[in-house]
């Protein structure tokens, strides 16, 4: 690279660059639309963590790479949530001194972070080789399955309800299906107040089993993406009873490997996998906890 290349804080300008840049991944990351995308720079951008969290590396006057930093308080790691680089810029090192910068970012958020966490898609060996360069090491896999939404006779069903900040201690005692559903009192109340979130109770003792969040569906969409918790032994029904709200074509839901009953349950009902990835961690410090 013969231009200096610079990590900054984007500008308000560079929206739509950032955008683009996002979309083309390093490689294997999950494209958005723009409204989503738009939606979460808004959002980061009056809170802080814009400044904060996301970074841009400038090569010359071009923004050729992306990353953007996560903090999951509950689970005390510091993540690098988002990660891409221009095809015709990689392999010149960009990538890896993204991730020192959003190592650093996480470290200085305040927070007591243990563990610097990465995900990886399951085929892009090119990043998989990188971040095990740079320290990380798989901890577990989590696989996306997806298909027709089917239907479940009611009295096989959970009694669903709208969640209350009152359910908050119950939900805290479920697990979720996959790392980033993080299980905190302030991602619950969160949840709650957008008005998505749904709890699953049993029908005779209306003991609190399982929660559901479905996002906020555009007129347009044709897919639907589950974010599940439930208390171990009730996977299966808590997913049964989820996939009966989803009025579009397609569900999608993401599970974690340990979950093993639950993904062979799934497979039985038609579900499909369409992706998956690795979770990797490096633990501050280089020690193995």
């Amino acid at each position: 690279m013969s231009a200096k290349l610079t990590i900054r804080t984007p500008l308000a300008e560079e929206k739509e660059r950032f955008y683009d840049v996002y979309n083309t991944g390093l490689p294997g990351v999950d494209e958005t639309t723009h409204e989503s995308f738009s939606k979460s720079w808004d959002t980061n951008w009056s809170n802080g963590n814009l400044e904060k969290l996301w970074r841009v590396a400038v090569l010359g006057n071009e923004i050729v790479g992306v990353v953007i930093s996560s903090v999951i308080e509950s689970l005390k790691w510091g993540m690098v949530a988002e990660l891409a680089v221009i095809p015709e810029h990689r392999g010149k090192g960009i990538g890896k001194k993204l991730i020192a910068e959003s190592e650093q970012l996480v470290l200085k958020s305040g927070s007591d972070i243990t563990d610097l966490a990465i995900g990886v898609k399951t085929h892009n060996s090119r990043a998989f080789s990188l971040y095990e360069r740079l320290g990380y090491a798989v901890r577990f896999l989590v696989i996306r399955l997806g298909n027709s939404p089917w239907q479940t006779s009611p009295n096989q069903r959970l009694v669903v309800r709208d969640a209350e900040t009152r359910d908050v201690a119950k939900l805290l005692r479920l697990v979720p299906d996959a790392y980033w559903n993080a299980n905190s009192a302030n991602a619950w109340k969160k949840c709650i107040s957008e008005g998505n979130c749904h709890v699953l109770m049993t029908r005779e003792d209306e003991k609190t089993v399982g929660a559901v969040n479905l996002p906020e569906e555009r007129k347009d969409s044709s897919s639907t993406e589950l974010a599940l918790s439930f208390k171990l032994g009730f996977g299966n029904v808590v997913l049964d009873t989820a996939v009966t709200l989803v009025k579009t074509r397609q569900v999608y839901v993401w599970l974690q490997d340990n979950h093993q009953d639950l993904i062979d349950y799934a497979y039985r009902r038609g579900l499909k996998r369409v992706d998956s990835e690795y979770l990797m961690r490096k633990p501050i410090g280089g020690k193995t906890r």
